[in-house]
């Protein structure tokens, strides 16, 4: 049988983030489980509608492709709305990993184009005769939000990079940035993310455990955006001790991990959460939200907190940070929790996925 998989992502912004990191585990741990099954690959070389359309008809004509994988129809050049009559008798199946531009409108949506140019994506995706989505989070919202019939929804999950089993660099504990104990965060500064309210709740715990820690935000924030964040800071009286890593390698991030007390990822909306299993596969207590997607994949494995409360999270931060006991039930939960979320698992729900489609 001939897969199709749709590369298109590989030349946005999308290849360093998510997508393209799940995409390419995806493709990884598939392949040795499905030996019968012959991959292409399709990766466009124009931005012009026309052309795609015509380089994707003939890719599926010349590989002769059964079933075509739609990796991200919204990282599609961020300009295109795929359209099913390209695809001929292939069989489609399409990754959806979360609808938060749709739950967030006015943060995500703001521009009448915006909006028509992200619905004309759900409709493609509402054609394609396989959804697969990271979480049950996800399929919840894509029936009851989006109208698409539960049968056409396969729930696949996601898991870990491969570099968060290298013991090589899993042992490796030293980072030299902060000057102080530190609690962690990982990810970007968008709205969802809660930037504001965990720097407030930090601010109130600092203050009473006299400004003992740091916090430490690690990830590629461009300096136009952290000017604000860094506002923030400086009106809840930490300048001294929220520190900005920039970008970090695969190393970095461990050590980092590692080196943390706690990593708080208070998120307001998460399709899926991949921070909250990485602190946890490097033995270390996680803060993170009751809502979305994070409650389903953290378990009973992290401290869950109410993200619109600052109250909230400053609470569970101090009660983490100063009761060992706690910290170290979380921390042993969170070594079993990851172990159920493995990517040869992932693989043969995709597979499971695929003949079904093909019978």
């Amino acid at each position: 049988m001939k897969i199709g998989f749709d590369m298109a992502f590989a030349l946005t912004p999308a290849n360093n983030r998510g997508v393209g990191v799940y995409t390419r585990q995806l493709i990884k741990a598939i392949q040795p489980l499905s030996k019968d099954y012959s991959y292409y690959y399709f990766r466009p070389n124009s931005s012009n509608t026309e052309d795609l359309s015509r380089q994707l008809k003939a890719f599926i004509s010349q590989n002769n492709i059964e079933l075509y994988h739609i990796n991200s129809t919204f990282d599609y050049y961020n300009s295109h709305a795929l359209q099913r009559n390209w695809f001929g008798n292939a069989r489609l199946a399409v990754t959806l990993y979360d609808i938060i531009p749709l739950l967030f409108e006015n943060q995500y949506l703001p521009l009448p184009h915006m909006k028509k140019h992200y619905m004309q994506n759900i409709e493609f995706v509402k054609s394609c005769d396989m959804i697969f989505v990271i979480s049950d989070t996800t399929r919840k919202d894509a029936v009851e939000k989006l109208n698409i019939k539960p049968e056409k929804i396969k729930v696949i999950y996601g898991a870990l990079c491969e570099h968060f089993s290298d013991e090589s660099i899993l042992s490796a504990t030293t980072w030299n940035g902060s000057t102080k104990p530190y609690i962690l965060y990982v990810g970007g500064c968008d709205y969802r993310k809660n930037l504001d309210r965990l720097i407030a709740a930090f601010a109130k715990v600092n203050h009473r455990l006299k400004s003992k820690f740091q916090l430490i935000i690690a990830g590629n924030i461009p300096e136009d955006q952290r000017f604000f964040i860094k506002l923030n800071i400086k009106k809840a009286n930490v300048t001294d001790d929220v520190l900005f890593t920039g970008f970090v390698s695969n190393e970095e991030l461990i050590q980092l991990y590692k080196g943390s007390e706690l990593f708080a990822f208070p998120s307001l909306y998460e399709g899926f959460g991949l921070p909250v299993l990485e602190a946890m596969a490097c033995g270390v207590p996680v803060l993170t939200s009751n809502s979305s997607a994070l409650k389903e994949i953290a378990g009973e494995a992290a401290y869950l907190i109410n993200p619109k409360s600052i109250d909230d999270i400053a609470q569970g931060m101090e009660h983490l940070l100063t009761n060992a006991e706690i910290r170290n039930t979380l921390v042993n939960r969170g070594f079993e929790r990851v172990q159920q979320f493995q990517w040869t698992n992932v693989a043969k729900l995709v597979l499971e996925g695929y003949q079904q489609l093909l019978g």
